[in-house]
């Protein structure tokens, strides 16, 4: 907790308290311009920081205020928080873009206001190429580093999913590494395993991931994504490099086109197609139960008002 020189206190979202005025930098995740009852204009907003989300109102100035700023910018708000329907909310009394430049010296800092994985996202991504290290097939090493070093900022800083799994900065790569880690253990217990296939399956499924969200401050997905989807988006990214490895078999790539597009529900009636092979299947379903492990803990650790 921190005091501006003018002794306003500057707190996180969870540390508001009913009455108290405070000041603070946000991100604005949603703005709506609304008319009340009365005939009066106000905002209705969105504020988030790592700690959460709170609703605030604007009542005063609206007009001037609603041109200071856009949904995803990062503000300064001055306001009071109070109780509404048993739940907190704030009464933004001012708020402005909060320019980076300007807003430093009053402790503005982006990594208090964007949920970031806990792990150095750079050091996740060492240990990945680790792991690629282990990739004898020539052709399948030299595709895998490519697209690590080619994406390597937005695989390190696009979250795997937007309100799911890992939807938090720097979820793709944790994403990426704990599935990962999970097909090493099924290299050690099945040893028939193809492991150069495995592991690039396992590096490449959701690499579509990059080309879907943007953002500085708030994750949007685009629209190319939200017509043809990351599978289609990661194919794109993985034939752009594979045309530029010599002699690359076609084999393999219709292979490693298959692990991405693999899904169970492909199985007519549950029975094993012949047409599959085994590190599809693998890659399909650790992604699947790791993805499910993460959001069922986030939806829990919520519930239980952990975060």
């Amino acid at each position: 907790m921190n005091k501006t020189k003018n002794s306003l206190i500057i707190k996180k979202i969870n540390q508001f308290i009913i009455g108290e005025k405070v000041q603070g930098f946000f991100v604005c995740t949603q703005k709506v311009y609304k008319i009340s009852k009365q005939g009066s204009p106000y905002l209705n907003i969105v504020l988030s920081d790592i700690t959460g989300k709170i609703d605030g109102k604007v009542w005063e100035n609206v007009d001037y205020f609603t041109n200071k700023f856009e949904v995803g910018n990062p503000v300064a708000i001055k306001g009071i928080p109070i109780e509404y329907n048993g739940q907190i909310q704030i009464n933004i009394l001012q708020i402005n873009y909060a320019e980076p430049i300007l807003y430093n010296k009053y402790g503005f800092k982006p990594e208090l206001l964007i949920p970031t994985i806990s792990e150095n996202p750079e050091s996740i991504y060492e240990k990945i190429i680790s792991i690629t290290d282990k990739i004898k097939m020539k052709e399948l090493k030299e595709l895998c580093y490519l697209v690590l070093k080619n994406n390597k900022s937005k695989i390190i800083n696009s979250p795997a999913s937007l309100n799911n799994h890992y939807p938090i900065k720097g979820g793709l790569i944790l994403h990426i590494f704990n599935c990962l880690q999970f097909g090493l253990q099924c290299l050690r217990n099945f040893k028939y395993i193809n492991k150069d296939l495995l592991i690039t399956g396992l590096l490449l499924h959701d690499i579509g991931r990059i080309k879907c969200y943007s953002g500085e401050f708030v994750f949007t997905e685009n629209d190319k994504s939200k017509l043809i989807g990351h599978v289609i988006l990661g194919l794109e990214i993985i034939n752009n490099i594979i045309i530029k490895i010599p002699n690359f078999k076609d084999d393999l790539k219709i292979k490693i086109s298959h692990i991405l597009l693999f899904n169970s529900k492909s199985n007519d009636g549950g029975e094993l197609n012949l047409n599959f092979f085994s590190e599809a299947y693998i890659t399909y379903n650790i992604y699947k139960i790791n993805a499910k492990i993460d959001a069922i803990n986030r939806k829990t650790i919520h519930l239980d008002n952990r975060i």
